[in-house]
């Protein structure tokens, strides 16, 4: 008969010589990049197009805007979702219809959609100068 100890030391061993499974938290607060999968996705696109949505609006819709390219975002789980994007944008005059000139621009855009749905997305949007 084996002794009820050297059982338990036994099971403690093979217990931890079992393979750990890494899970990924997010904290609450913490700014978590996006990876290349995401910054394609569908959701990340319509947040970023509302986001262009938006400074037309700001821009009484002198210019058009369209999404070049997305390179890079983050996201932080506050009291709803803060997102920020680095976004190569580019725009044309809709004041001059016959005029097809664009002009490539470097935008940083910031989206804080609230955890209440009665409030209002909140657009924070820089445009970064290629001396900066």
């Amino acid at each position: 008969m084996v002794p009820l100890a050297v059982i338990f030391i036994q099971v403690s061993l093979l217990i931890a010589a079992q393979p750990i499974i890494e899970q990924r938290v997010n904290p609450l607060g913490g700014i978590i990049p996006l990876g290349e999968k995401d910054l394609k996705s569908p959701e990340i696109r319509s947040r970023i197009e509302s986001a262009l949505d938006y400074l037309e609006k700001q821009n009484e819709g002198r210019l058009d805007y369209s999404i070049i390219k997305v390179i890079n975002g983050t996201s932080q789980l506050v009291n709803g979702m803060n997102f920020v994007f680095f976004v190569e944008v580019e725009s044309h005059s809709t004041e001059c219809p016959g005029m097809t000139q664009s002009t490539s621009e470097l935008y940083k855009l910031g989206i804080y959609e609230p955890s209440l749905e009665n409030l209002e997305k909140v657009y924070t949007i820089k445009k970064i100068n290629p001396s900066q």
